[in-house]
């Protein structure tokens, strides 16, 4: 039984059971007893659609689709020689642990995983959301993710650019931040954030 604070009056639950997406009416009593039937579901006495496979059911967007409930882990990189980096990196996650929603303030209680790039498994990968710290000079999971993706930081002319699809951008005192599909595991989500300096 969710809260009944939690779901939004007229809005449809999302249920992931067994590999396929249930959407089932609002409840404004907040029960929910869900019966799968071959592939479809009932929930009381209404029948919801049809299931559909357990894809991401997000596209590319903002960051705070990092932040739907699913599970996330933040990875923070350990790639770069500079210590000073690799230390400035890890407080960056540990801070970003805290965060319920991007710039609010810290949870009270609880905090998401942070793990460094060294130390996730392939099973987190396929299981979790992930938030990025660090480019592809600093974190090996962007490194390895970003050379399948349309976005990829790459030298052109000399200086460090961002190129995304068609387009490049010089990354000369800036950073960037992109939430995109795992390319390895695509019902997941990554989000990569770095800066040039």
């Amino acid at each position: 039984k969710p809260p009944v604070s939690l779901l939004e009056p007229g809005k449809e639950l999302v249920w992931l059971i067994q590999g396929h997406r249930y959407n089932t009416p609002w409840s404004a009593a907040g029960d929910y007893e869900i019966q799968i039937e071959a592939d479809s579901a009932r929930v009381g006495e209404g029948r919801a659609a049809e299931g559909q496979a357990a894809t991401h059911p997000y596209g590319p967007g903002g960051l705070m689709e990092l932040y739907r409930g699913e599970p996330l882990l933040i990875v923070y990189g350990t790639a770069t020689s500079d210590a000073g980096l690799r230390q400035a990196l890890s407080d960056f996650a540990a801070q970003a642990s805290l965060w319920s929603a991007v710039g609010s303030s810290p949870m009270e209680l609880g905090r998401a995983p942070v793990l460094a790039d060294t130390a996730v498994g392939e099973g987190q990968l396929a299981n979790h959301n992930l938030l990025l710290i660090g480019g592809p000079g600093e974190n090996a999971l962007s490194a390895r993710l970003m050379k399948k993706l349309p976005i990829r930081e790459e030298i052109v002319d000399g200086a460090l650019a961002l190129r995304a699809f068609d387009n490049t951008f010089s990354l000369a005192g800036k950073g960037y931040g992109f939430l995109y599909p795992n390319p390895e595991h695509p019902q997941r989500l990554i989000c990569v954030l770095s800066a040039a300096d």
